[in-house]
């Protein structure tokens, strides 16, 4: 399932493209910013992924990289 960002004036909702009703609401300073980037972030997450699946670079670079990805994962 992809999401998508409504603008709502001063804040914002971030829903599933699917058609589901689930969705965040966003307020806040950063607002705008901040649900593009939930929105974005299990794409992110993909291509981070995969990007790094089989990469055999270290470096304190790629180690931070490996760190978000697992952090994001929940491990």
């Amino acid at each position: 399932m992809g999401w998508q960002v409504l603008n709502r004036g001063y804040k914002h909702h971030v829903i599933g493209t699917d058609g589901d009703a689930f969705g965040i609401e966003v307020c806040g300073a950063d607002h705008a910013a901040n649900a593009h980037l939930i929105a974005a972030a299990p794409d992110l997450l993909a291509a981070l992924d995969e990007i790094f699946n089989g990469v055999g670079m270290t470096g304190p670079t790629m180690d931070a990289a490996r760190a978000a990805i697992a952090k994001a994962k929940g491990n």
